[in-house]
């Protein structure tokens, strides 16, 4: 496959950013000599159905190589006379990305009406850098979720929630700059009640515990810690009532 950059990735502009100009919060710019990436991807899976309709499981091996890999670069630059941090995209070299992911679906006997969908993933990520003379390799990124539906035939009630939760891991932005991003977590929760055939009356509460995000940067030189840098973003809670409508 070949993904084609994106608008705001080929533009010139730089827009400075919101707050105090740092490592965690600099200014974004694009690249006008970025090239589409080309990505080869080969799947590896083994799927197991249960009887009487009860569920499956799979467990599915991705390994793609990229190459033109287009990664953000934040470097220090001189915009308007003054020195700011800019975070631009680049092609690296090459990049080799394997993931494995298992997740099933599921349908208890003991509860008719209680459906329930999860997975658990693993990835690591390695990125040659344009030199040839380095390589870059991100922490194990893990994931995991899961999903519950359950229906109240009686009441043309659905309730039903997720929560899906991301690991802690660590990545080099480019040369002496190492950005760790914390574990997130997020909870959802729905009630569905159905008017008719065709139309529901949804109340959705997304992100419930509303966690904050946090990332910390840190640059060095020959080793020696020179700056570290902490941002955190507090997380945002919404309500939505929605009616829903097929035709």
């Amino acid at each position: 496959t070949q993904s084609q950059p994106g608008v705001s990735q080929i533009t010139s502009v730089i827009t400075e950013s919101t707050g105090t100009n740092s490592l965690v919060n600099p200014d974004r710019a694009g690249n006008p000599s970025l090239r589409p990436e080309r990505t080869t991807t080969l799947q590896l899976g083994l799927e197991r159905f249960l009887k009487d309709k009860r569920g499956s499981g799979g467990l599915n091996l991705f390994v793609r190589d990229t190459r033109d890999k287009i990664l953000n670069q934040t470097l220090e630059e001189t915009v308007l006379g003054a020195t700011r941090f800019v975070v631009r995209p680049v092609n690296a070299a090459s990049a080799r990305d394997i993931s494995l992911v298992l997740d099933f679906k599921l349908k208890p006997k003991a509860i008719q009406r209680l459906d329930l969908q999860g997975n658990v993933s693993a990835n690591q990520l390695e990125v040659q850098d344009l030199s040839g003379g380095s390589v870059r390799r991100e922490t194990p990124r893990k994931a995991a979720s899961l999903r519950a539906d359950y229906k109240l035939a009686q009441q043309k009630t659905s309730l039903g929630g997720s929560l899906s939760w991301n690991s802690s891991f660590d990545r080099e932005s480019f040369g002496n700059t190492l950005v760790t991003v914390a574990s997130t977590h997020q909870i959802d929760v729905y009630a569905v009640y159905r008017l008719n055939p065709s139309s529901n009356i949804r109340l959705s509460l997304s992100n419930l515990t509303a966690p904050d995000t946090k990332t910390t940067s840190q640059r060095s030189t020959a080793g020696v810690v020179q700056s570290r840098v902490t941002s955190s973003s507090e997380g945002v809670r919404m309500v939505m009532l929605t009616l829903e409508r097929k035709w």
